[in-house]
C-alpha cells in the first residue's frame, strides 16, 4: 500500500467508529432522549462486536492481561487505530502501550493527570499504569501494544546506557513503579511517521 492510500485508509471510519460517532452525536444532540436512543440499539450487535456503551456497561475492562489481549503465545505486538468517539474509560494492562498521534490531537489521562497530545506526539506507557485516551473528532491515534517480555528483550541493550530512556525503563522494571510514562514531542518527524506507517 502506498503512502497516499495509507492516509486515505487510516482516516476513513470503520464500522465500530461509525457506531461510536452516532452514539456520541445522539447524546450531544439530546441528552434527555439519549436513554431512549440507547434502548433502541441492537443489544446483540453491541455484545457481539464488544462495543462499549457506558450506560449498559458500568464496568469496562479495568485491567487487561496479556493472555486476554494477545491472540496467541507467539504474538508479541499488536497495532491498531484507536477507535474515534469511543467513550473514555480508565484502565490498565499487563503490557506496554505506545500511542502515536498520527493527525490532530487526543486527550489522555495518565495516573489521574490529564493532558492533550498533538500530531507527532509519541507516548510510552508501562504496565500497570492507569490511563485513558479520548478522541472525539477526526483525529487519528495509533496504538502499539507490546508484550512485556518482548519489550524487555528488544530493548535490553538500551537499559545499560546512561540516558533518560534507560533510566525510565530501569526504574519501571526494577523499582516496580506504576507512575511513569514517557512522552516525546517528535513534531511530526518524517522518519518516525514513516516507521509507524510501515509497521501498521
Amino acid at each position: 500500500i502506498n503512502k497516499k492510500k495509507f492516509k486515505e485508509f487510516i482516516v476513513s471510519y470503520d464500522e465500530d467508529e461509525e457506531f461510536y460517532r452516532r452514539l456520541f452525536e445522539a447524546e450531544q444532540r439530546s441528552p434527555q432522549t439519549f436513554p431512549s436512543y440507547v434502548d433502541s440499539l441492537d443489544q446483540e450487535y453491541i455484545e457481539r462486536r464488544q462495543l462499549y456503551v457506558p450506560c449498559l456497561h458500568p464496568i469496562w475492562h479495568p485491567y487487561i492481561s496479556e493472555n486476554a489481549f494477545f491472540k496467541s503465545s507467539s504474538q508479541n505486538i499488536y497495532i491498531n487505530k484507536h477507535n474515534r468517539y469511543t467513550p473514555e474509560f480508565i484502565h490498565e494492562h499487563e503490557f506496554y502501550e505506545c500511542f502515536y498521534v498520527y493527525s490532530g490531537a487526543c486527550s489522555n489521562t495518565i495516573q489521574g493527570k490529564k493532558r492533550v497530545c498533538k500530531t507527532g506526539d509519541l507516548c510510552i506507557i508501562p504496565p500497570k499504569t492507569r490511563h485513558s485516551i479520548a478522541v472525539f473528532d477526526d483525529s487519528v491515534v495509533i496504538n502499539i501494544m507490546i508484550k512485556t517480555n518482548a519489550f524487555h528483550s528488544t530493548f535490553f541493550e538500551l537499559f545499560a546506557n546512561n540516558n533518560a530512556l534507560s533510566h525510565f525503563f530501569a526504574y519501571t522494571l526494577y523499582k516496580k513503579t506504576e507512575n511513569n510514562y514517557l512522552l516525546f514531542h517528535t513534531r511530526s518527524d518524517e522518519v518516525i511517521c514513516n516507521l509507524i506507517e510501515d509497521i501498521y
